[in-house]
């Protein structure tokens, strides 16, 4: 039943008169102050300056899955509330959830880049997964504090960072600081005697011969010995003023570690990178997408090698060699770089891709490759000043013995295709059977998609059994009338590969030159 209008106005004056009360003695007397607020909120349920005092007053009594709650509906009736965001945030810390934690104090600096109970969260967030050095950063940007409770929080969580990260003489300065000015508690007296005695030993190493002064200094009290080894110490009284020099070696710390960060993560790019082409390398594939290939319940594989890729780095020497390997890269990137696919180089002539599509997707993107490749490759390599060149005539493994006229020449490729887990007990014995699909659309004429089958099974790609294989494809047949027999294989103007019912995740290796130890001597 629905309150009539002026039940309602009673019923938020009620509450007012609730609110007011609670804080009045919220500083004093938390307890009945909670018990003013949620009287307030039976009587106003939506009120959110209510809910968001509960919240608070809840923290301050230690009921943190209570003050989680109530901050929670807080927000869902003021989505975004800066400073209930930063409450919440910390209530999660209370709670040990530091990826909530995390999260909501990000959105709460979203509003508000001065948020001080953000900021501390996120450094707590930190310290909780044992990264100091981020932690220090976040504490740097708390410069400004206007108590002297707060002041000595983050300097205890800047000692304790410093501490960890092997900085024993700052951590020494700032326990000894708030030591000196009445702010103890475990945890600062064991950093402070920690790093005491991590001081003294790294004085023992620089000056060996000084064993009478050690141990007279060893009976000294704390703040003598940090008057007499701590430079940085020396005529510091107020405790503004130290905490002024913390601050900037937690500046300069934070700005060290920023460079760190940087160089760190330009080395990851190049770890992953290949630098040739630009596409993500084998460290990238083994640490990143191996284990996805590996667990994928169905997975197509394709090998591609570029047909008589010897005479361009025979004619145009390794430079031009270079050149090709990245245009092939740069127009396979155009097929396989996408949502569902991803390329790779391995290194050398070895190419690998993945993509999560149906088995008829893995064969049309093979197909699409080649068919890119062959119109589009010695285009593009002219039009940027590269004309590739071929030995003219059939017999070009006697060149350039025979003298024989160079010709221009479009580039094609012959492509293998194997799947997961129907060709192979692993993922290298299926790029071993898509290998073998590869020389078979090798010999089998080139410029075509060949898919591996049972068939191939057993026969090395240099052996002659394989071979026989190979020189046994009728030219030109269609691969609907031949998938019955040793293998699918595709022609330039065929008909498409019949499409299976498979679902599956494509790689593709390519094998562009004449390096790889797989391939037979002198085999173009």
């Amino acid at each position: 039943m629905t309150d009539s209008p002026a039940e309602q106005l009673r019923r938020q004056e009620m509450a007012r008169t609730e609110l007011q009360a609670a804080q009045l003695v919220e500083a004093s007397d938390p307890q009945t102050a909670l018990l003013h607020l949620l009287r307030a909120e039976q009587l106003d349920a939506r009120n959110t300056a209510t809910l968001l005092l509960i919240g608070r007053t809840q923290l301050r009594l230690n009921l943190a899955l209570d003050a989680v709650d109530s901050l929670e509906r807080m927000l869902r009736l003021s989505p975004g509330h800066q400073e209930a965001l930063s409450t919440l945030a910390y209530g999660q810390v209370l709670l040990g959830n530091f990826d909530i934690a995390r999260e909501r104090a990000q959105q709460a600096l979203g509003l508000d880049p001065d948020d001080r109970t953000a900021r501390e969260v996120l450094a707590d967030c930190h310290a909780a997964v044992k990264d100091y050095a981020a932690c220090l950063k976040e504490l740097n940007h708390l410069t400004v504090v206007l108590t002297e409770g707060p002041l000595a929080r983050v300097t205890q969580k800047a000692a304790y960072c410093l501490f960890r990260l092997g900085h024993f003489k700052s951590a020494l300065t700032a326990t000894s600081t708030l030591l000196e000015n009445g702010f103890e508690s475990e945890q600062i007296n064991a950093i402070y005697l920690e790093a005491q005695q991590k001081v003294r030993e790294e004085i023992a190493l620089k000056y060996p011969n000084l064993t009478l002064w050690q141990k007279f200094t060893n009976r000294l009290n704390d703040s003598m010995l940090l008057r007499v080894h701590l430079d940085s110490t020396r005529g510091m009284e107020s405790l503004q003023v130290r905490y002024d020099d913390a601050q900037v070696e937690l500046r300069e710390t934070g700005v060290a570690m920023e460079e760190h960060e940087r160089r760190a993560d330009e080395l990851d790019r190049k770890a992953n990178t290949d630098q040739l082409t630009g596409l993500p390398n084998r460290h990238c594939f083994n640490d990143h997408w191996l284990p996805k290939v590996s667990a994928s319940r169905q997975c197509g594989i394709v090998a591609f090698d570029l047909d008589f890729f010897k005479y361009v780095n025979s004619v145009h020497e390794h430079a031009g060699g270079d050149r090709v390997l990245a245009k092939a890269a740069n127009i396979g990137g155009r097929i396989f770089q996408q949502p569902d696919a991803h390329l790779f180089r391995f290194g050398g002539e070895e190419f690998y891709a993945v993509a999560f599509l149906p088995r008829q997707g893995v064969l049309d993107l093979a197909e699409r490759f080649r068919a890119a490749l062959e119109r589009a490759a010695a285009a593009e390599l002219a039009a940027e000043g590269l004309t590739l060149l071929w030995p003219e005539g059939d017999d070009k493994a006697a060149w350039p013995a025979n003298h024989a006229r160079l010709v221009p020449r479009v580039l094609t490729a012959s492509v293998g295709v194997a799947f997961w887990p129907k060709d192979g007990e692993d993922v290298e014995a299926v790029m071993k059977a898509a290998d073998k699909a590869c020389y078979a659309a090798k010999h089998g004429g080139r410029n075509r998609v060949v898919v591996y089958e049972a068939a191939m099974t057993g026969t090395d790609e240099r052996s002659p059994a394989n071979a026989v294989f190979e020189a046994s494809v009728p030219r030109g047949f269609r691969p609907d009338s031949a998938r019955k027999e040793r293998g699918a294989v595709r022609r330039r103007g065929t008909a498409p590969i019949a499409e299976g019912p498979e679902e599956g995740v494509l790689s593709v290796e390519g094998l562009l030159g004449d390096k790889d130890p797989v391939k037979p001597e002198g085999r173009p």
